[in-house]
């Protein structure tokens, strides 16, 4: 066996390795370790040794480790193997020894060979330490460091999709660190490149991306009566998108519009209740992103409305190929998708406020960062009917009601210490967010926390352990505090939390509705990008202003106040649930027909009124 048949064999098991085929992946290696000639192969050792780990058999990984060391043993020393090194990295960070693990893998991208790949295993190794490096610095907090390791992967990649893919969630991790406006704008249009060759889709030989002309004169000449929208997303399902998705697809007016939904992931009982609220449904989830495009295009809609954004297993591979005459994108990511082929973003006044007359003010720099036309959910209802001074851009209406506990009587907290909690995930719990919360504790000795997310639920208290270890080198007292594991059920936990502190610079969503539907204040910080104003945001549409800052100070100073004031708390745990289902946050059929005006408003100002 040649040196390059070798490289080929790597390059099969690789492919099977990306595929999830561990058995076909180790009868790739054994090919090459059954040769004379590389019997005892380090390359080939150290893929052996990764197969093993992922396969959950920890004593062959060292095993195969073991003959690699010995392989590769040389007088006077040398580099460590960088695959081999990248398996030593993964034990470490089976047992959440992060940091260590973190310092393994930044070695191994100062290693000449993976730095300056010159062959398909070192690229593929490259691109496996920066995919582990960036999920070890999320969970220490550091999404720049992150969204960094994705963007190299992404840089050297030699799949499409898989670059494609590795961009997007750098730009979604973005969201965590925000970058400023023209940088954002700048990163976010590097995404386009991976689609610039994508022609739009046709369907009897006539690209769907343009109005057919006889329907555009007949809507010039008598208005736009019925109009065709199309709803993507994979998140019509258990999930916090799914809260607010629901009024879109239960209260549109059937007399004038006409309502698709395209599911590009599994479902569950969820969307079996969603599937029954009235809009036509197609599963695509088995689809590639030609063919789900080519499937939409053939329902010959008016506007398609991404929700998803850059999040996790999103669409906008589909919307590359303009499956509808008008692209909108917004709520699942609240920043620009970059994509050339979107046309608007939905948002609203407090998460983009609209542009001031000084060009310098930070709403209008805020505005520059984004490729789409901004659509402002308040622009979608009538002034004469614009009954408050805010509407949110979000709706929140959980499909499972009926299954959400009653907020705890305010008796059952009585003589109890005051207890705060946060139940976001812990990714957006950025050391700038828990120095603020270790502040409050401070000025209230007697103060708890409550944290409950999925890392917490990891196995034999591992990530129990590794949260309280991070909060304890932050100078916390540890003994106040308690990490729950998720469980379905986990809104029972409020019962048991006060007040509820949002992370920054990524508020919490669907998780602040959920602690004020349950009777419990969500006190904010106001920042200067999207994702760190949808707090703001969710809190004017309850009604609930005076639980927003706009510094650290004053956001320790309301937490702290609130704390000491048990007779406003209870107040809170009595009227908010009410408070919220009266306000704009909840208002349902409002919400629908604004939604459907702005699609209208969209395609109008594209086509309509030229």
């Amino acid at each position: 066996m040649t040196i390059a048949e070798k490289l080929r064999w790597l390059k099969t098991a690789e492919n099977f390795l990306n595929l999830g085929n561990i058995s076909g992946a180790r009868n790739a290696l054994q090919e090459i370790l059954s040769t004379v000639q590389f019997p005892h192969d380090p390359d080939t050792l150290a893929f052996a040794a990764e197969l093993a780990l992922y396969s959950g058999d920890k004593a062959a990984a060292e095993e195969y480790l073991r003959s690699l060391t010995a392989a590769t043993l040389k007088p006077g020393g040398g580099l460590p193997h960088g695959r081999g090194e990248f398996v030593r990295a993964l034990l470490e960070l089976s047992v959440f020894e992060i940091k260590p693990a973190v310092r393994r893998l930044e070695s191994i991208l100062r290693q000449p060979a993976i730095r300056q790949p010159q062959n398909e295993y070192d690229k593929c190794t490259r691109v496996r330490v920066d995919k582990y490096l960036s999920d070890a610095c999320y969970l220490l907090g550091d999404a720049s460091g992150a969204a960094a390791g994705l963007f190299d992967a992404a840089s050297v990649s030699e799949r499409p999709e898989e670059r494609a893919a590795l961009y997007s969630k750098a730009l979604f991790l973005t969201a965590y660190n925000p970058l400023s406006p023209s940088e954002e704008l700048t990163v976010s249009k590097g995404y386009n490149r991976f689609f610039e060759n994508t022609p739009p889709v046709s369907v009897t030989g006539r690209s769907v991306c343009q109005p057919e002309e006889a329907r555009l004169t007949k809507q010039r000449s008598e208005g736009m009566r019925t109009i065709r929208i199309g709803y993507i997303s994979r998140d019509f399902r258990r999930h916090a998108m799914g809260y607010f998705l629901a009024p879109i697809l239960k209260h549109f007016d059937r007399k004038n519009t006409i309502v698709f939904a395209y599911m590009t992931g599994e479902g569950d009982e969820v969307t079996k209740r969603l599937r029954r609220l009235g809009a036509a449904f197609t599963d695509v989830s088995d689809m590639s992103p030609e063919q789900t495009a080519r499937r939409i295009a053939a329902d010959r809609l008016d506007v398609l409305v991404d929700l998803s954004g850059h999040s996790q297993d999103n669409a906008l591979p589909v919307l590359a190929y303009r499956p509808a005459p008008v692209i909108i994108s917004g709520l699942g990511f609240l920043h620009t998708s970059g994509l050339a082929a979107v046309d608007y973003h939905l948002t609203d006044r407090i998460m983009t406020p609209a542009a001031a007359p000084d060009s310098q003010a930070e709403d209008n720099r805020m505005q520059k960062a984004f490729s789409e036309r901004l659509l402002y959910v308040d622009a979608g209802i009538p002034p004469e009917q614009r009954k408050n001074d805010f509407y949110p851009l979000f709706c929140y209406a959980p499909v499972e009601k009926e299954k959400m506990p009653p907020p705890a009587a305010p008796e059952e907290r009585q003589g109890k210490h005051i207890t705060f909690g946060c139940l976001n995930n812990y990714a957006k719990l950025t050391d700038r967010t828990l120095l603020m919360w270790r502040s409050i504790m401070e000025k209230l000795p007697d103060s708890r926390l409550i944290l409950q997310n999925k890392l917490a639920s990891l196995p034999d208290f591992a990530g129990r352990q590794f949260i309280v270890r991070r909060l304890g080198a932050m100078g916390f007292d540890t003994a106040r505090i308690e990490c729950r594991p998720y469980s379905p059920d986990y809104l029972k936990t409020y019962a048991d939390i006060d007040i509820a502190l949002d992370t920054e610079p990524y508020n919490g969503g669907a998780t602040t509705c959920e602690a004020l539907y349950m009777g419990v204040p969500v006190v904010t910080l106001a920042g200067t990008s999207p994702a760190a104003r949808v707090g703001a945001s969710i809190l004017f549409g309850a009604g609930c202003p005076e639980l927003i800052s706009y510094t650290e100070k004053e956001y320790i100073s309301i937490a702290v106040r609130l704390a000491e004031d048990r007779q406003r708390l209870d107040e809170y745990r009595k009227n908010l649930r009410r408070q919220m289902e009266q306000s704009p946050l909840m208002d349902e059929r409002r919400y629908a027909a604004a939604m459907e005006a702005l699609c209208r408003k969209a395609y109008k100002e594209k086509f309509l009124f030229v």
